[in-house]
């Protein structure tokens, strides 16, 4: 959404939502219902001040907005103030960010740029999918003990298809299909044309966020190529940004970032005098969300993004996940072509 500017919205959340102790918060509870009415969410108090809940498909008015842009500074201000003092308190240097909360990439980019840490690091199965993990590591320690996990970026854990069930699966379509011998050069020419490409690989991914084995690709200009996939790819609102994918040598030079970002869970902003040529992927503010990739993650996604590059000189590409509005993320082959036979890909 467009980024409001309405004090009075900020001014009502401050008096809402309180900070307490330096590491907790408290919620006016006059406000909200959430803990008797899942349907409703906020008490009558908050609708008779802010008005009914936009209904889906219905049209984005300026106070949706502002309750929004309020709601997301709020947060912001709440983490970075408890994250000063943890930081003051405790003196560490790097911060692991998990829960449904880190999901939150706005927020995440306020604490990059904030400089609090040197570096930090944020879990691509930061919802309750990332129990699992943290599951296997209890058992883990309890049935065995030693167990040190180390950071990694090969998220793709989820179900691969053989070649065989690919083929299978296109011949059982209907479809036509081909076998390119130079795949990354062909897939980065249709790009540069206009093209909108479905792009199945490998593993799924590991989490929320499509990091190029389960996306749709399209090239980041001009600006209004997300609009057309907005409508008439994945048939969700208007407003809805996509991330950018980028070389990671390259990011430096198109984004203020300090460091990777290869799980698409940071957002930055777009260096000014690149946002003309990645239109697409930029929100109005000249923030991304971007997702750094490099050859050992992905090599077939860099391969891809290195072909584009070096056919248009820009090293970004146009990423949002291999779904439509209301589905989850395509999982098989059979799914894929489904998705990309009812969609305008």
């Amino acid at each position: 959404m467009i980024p409001g500017s309405d004090r009075s919205y900020m001014s009502l959340l401050d008096e809402m939502i309180v900070s307490q102790n330096r590491y907790s918060y408290h919620v006016d509870q006059s406000w909200v219902a959430y803990y008797d009415q899942r349907d409703k969410w906020v008490s009558d108090k908050f609708v008779e001040l802010m008005g009914p809940r936009r209904e889906p498909d219905s049209e984005v008015l300026p106070h949706h907005m502002n309750l929004a842009s309020a709601l997301q500074k709020r947060l912001e201000t709440l983490v970075l103030d408890q994250l000063r003092h943890a930081r003051n308190d405790f003196g560490f240097s790097r911060l692991a960010l998990s829960g449904g909360v880190a999901l939150n990439c706005s927020m995440n980019g306020k604490i990059e740029a904030s400089g609090i840490f040197d570096e930090i690091f944020v879990a691509p199965g930061s919802g309750d999918d990332g129990l699992a993990i943290g599951s296997c590591f209890l058992a883990h320690n309890k049935l065995v003990g030693g167990l040190k996990p180390a950071k990694n970026n090969d998220y793709y854990l989820g179900s691969r298809a053989s070649d065989k069930e690919l083929v299978d699966a296109v011949e059982n379509s209907g479809l036509n299909y081909s076998k390119p011998p130079d795949l990354f050069n062909l897939t980065a020419q249709n790009l540069v044309d206009g093209k909108i490409v479905a792009w199945f690989q490998g593993g799924a991914e590991f989490g929320p966020r499509a990091l190029g084995n389960r996306s749709i690709l399209a090239r980041p200009f001009p600006a209004d190529i997300k609009d057309h996939i907005n409508a008439r790819v994945k048939f969700r609102e208007y407003f809805r940004p996509f991330a950018g994918a980028i070389l990671e040598e390259q990011q430096n030079h198109y984004f203020n970032i300090s460091q990777p970002s290869p799980h698409m869970l940071i957002a930055c902003q777009a260096l000014p005098d690149k946002q003309k040529e990645i239109p697409a992927v930029c929100h109005v503010d000249g923030s991304c969300r971007i997702q750094s990739v490099n050859p050992d993650d992905n090599p077939k996604f860099y391969q891809l993004i290195q072909a584009f590059y070096e056919l248009t000189g820009v090293p970004v590409i146009l990423n949002t996940s291999f779904n439509v509005k209301g589905q989850p993320i395509v999982n098989t082959p059979i799914q894929a072509i489904e998705t990309f036979k009812n969609t305008m890909i």
